[in-house]
């Protein structure tokens, strides 16, 4: 299963519609706090897909949490985001997200980009955490 942790209603919906493709389960956050208490209690989540500009909960806390929790450090973290700051990406690339994945209103190319970092992350998810 994958988490998909956005606030924006039309980027969840092409996010899921890129994602469609994958035949995988996806469960929706709206917030980092939402975000956090899926990753608590469902242990089917493999994958999750963080934009970085969420309310209660920022990206960087919530991926923050995950490599802090000994149960999910391990879990692969695509940031999925319209922030096309340098800096986001070197801050989200050292708290060591496996991808980061800028949302381009070219929904072909942000499939393509979105299919590329998702899929090795789903080969190589572990069967359990």
């Amino acid at each position: 299963m994958i988490l998909l942790a956005d606030d924006d209603r039309a980027a969840r919906t092409l996010t899921a519609g890129a994602l469609a493709p994958l035949g995988q389960e996806l469960r929706v956050a709206d917030t980092g706090q939402a975000a956090i208490e899926a990753l608590e209690t469902d242990p089917a989540i493999r994958l999750l897909l963080l934009d970085w500009n969420m309310p209660r909960g920022h990206g960087r806390d919530v991926l923050g949490y995950v490599r802090g929790d000994e149960r999910l450090r391990a879990m692969p973290v695509i940031v999925v985001t319209t922030s096309e700051a340098e800096r986001d990406r070197t801050e989200a690339e050292r708290l060591g997200v496996e991808g980061y994945v800028h949302k381009s209103p070219d929904f072909d190319a942000f499939e393509r980009k979105l299919l590329a970092a998702v899929s090795p992350c789903l080969e190589g998810a572990s069967a359990g955490r």
